[in-house]
């Protein structure tokens, strides 16, 4: 499956990415922000990549210029709702518009496509950055524990969110 809006495209993770994948979640400025921490064994990677169509889980490389620079995924699947999350490997694409073209792009298939009422995530109280960020999208904090915050948008706060933000994009192209 392959996603594109904006300039991006996000396509589905395949076998031939697991070691650039396992790289990029290996590297200490990812894995210093990711929930689980540990460095991550090439055996435990492919076990984890070969359970992912058993649940149906989602994990799309992100590209930008036909280059792949992160990952993305939607996972947990309920009846109405999943969890995301997101990684950008590339640093220069970091504390940029562009994570807002990937977000914006698979959370419309997922509220549009798959026709989900909410989207979930959980984000280390630490990581500052991707709370705010996560609230400039339109997520509202659900709760809170001692290392983590939850987060959940509705279908409702998206749309008028998606609209906003996209003509911000299109403008900041077009310069």
């Amino acid at each position: 499956m392959i996603l594109q809006n904006f300039d991006i495209t996000l396509r589905q993770m395949c076998e031939e990415d697991l070691e650039m994948v396992l790289l990029w979640r290996n590297s200490e400025h990812i894995r210093q922000y990711a929930l689980t921490q540990e460095t991550i064994t090439l055996q435990e990677h492919k076990a984890w990549f070969d359970s992912l169509a058993k649940k149906g889980d989602l994990y799309f490389i992100i590209e930008s210029d036909e280059k792949p620079v992160g990952l993305i995924w939607a996972n947990r699947f309920q009846e109405k709702s999943c969890e995301t999350g997101m990684y950008i490997y590339e640093t220069k694409l970091q504390n940029s518009l562009f994570a807002y073209k990937v977000s914006l792009t698979l959370n419309e298939y997922l509220f549009q496509v798959r026709k989900l009422e909410a989207i979930e995530c959980e984000i280390l109280n630490e990581n500052k950055r991707s709370i705010r960020y996560t609230l400039s999208l339109g997520y509202e904090e659900s709760h809170k524990e001692k290392e983590v915050t939850y987060f959940k948008l509705t279908k409702e706060r998206f749309e008028p969110n998606f609209e906003k933000i996209s003509k911000r994009l299109k403008k900041s192209t077009l310069r």
